[in-house]
């Protein structure tokens, strides 16, 4: 009888400990097919992606900015732009298929 009061007791001890951590949901929210949160900082709010893409107002209104791969195919079609305007078609080439497979990774999250 002692042994199985224990066993009960420890059994339900170690279940109050760790349930907490196993039931925590993570807050996390889609917003524009990207998973992540809402954060104000001083006035403004902004979306921050689980993928390191950051949603805020900027000079132009809302933008993306970030590491992601849809900022990536971004600046790699940009690239390409400048290097087609420079007079690099080759260069330009290899940035749009670059650009292309960042741009297929970015849909694909």
């Amino acid at each position: 009888m002692k042994t199985r009061t224990l066993a009960t007791l420890l059994i339900l001890s170690c279940w109050f400990v760790l349930a907490p951590s196993l039931l925590r949901a993570e807050n996390l929210e889609w917003y524009q097919g990207q998973q992540g949160q809402w954060h104000q900082q001083g006035n403004s709010w902004q979306w921050k992606s689980t993928h390191g893409d950051v949603y805020r107002q900027g000079t132009n209104g809302w933008q993306w900015y970030g590491n992601g791969p849809c900022e990536k195919a971004q600046r790699l079609e940009n690239q390409a732009r400048e290097d087609r305007r420079t007079g690099h078609p080759a260069a330009a080439s290899d940035l749009d298929q670059q650009a292309a497979e960042a741009r297929a990774n970015c849909y694909r999250r």
